[in-house]
């Protein structure tokens, strides 16, 4: 049996898409400043997938890799997308 690992620390921000986009945007510029905190490695473009949402690996601080993922919903009340949410990631 093997396990792979590739994140280590997760977070999630879900806001609706035009939102999502800029903070996305806001993050790839950060990135590509030279004395940034962090680089992203990683990006999945899930938008037009059943999960609306971008995912990001980046390096943090050149030792401590992370995901941060951007979810897109049309109704910040949305019971339904609240439940799925308490059980994303549920092994760490």
């Amino acid at each position: 049996m093997e396990f792979k690992i590739s994140d280590i620390l997760r977070c999630k921000m879900v806001s609706r898409e035009s939102e999502i986009i800029n903070v996305y945007k806001r993050l790839v510029s950060e990135s590509e400043r030279k004395n940034s905190l962090f680089k992203i490695v990683r990006v999945k473009d899930r938008l037009n997938l059943g999960t609306r949402d971008i995912m990001l690996n980046l390096f943090f601080d050149e030792r401590i890799l992370v995901e941060v993922q951007l979810g897109v919903v049309d109704n910040l009340d949305d019971d339904k997308q609240n439940y799925f949410d308490k059980f994303n990631h549920f092994l760490y």
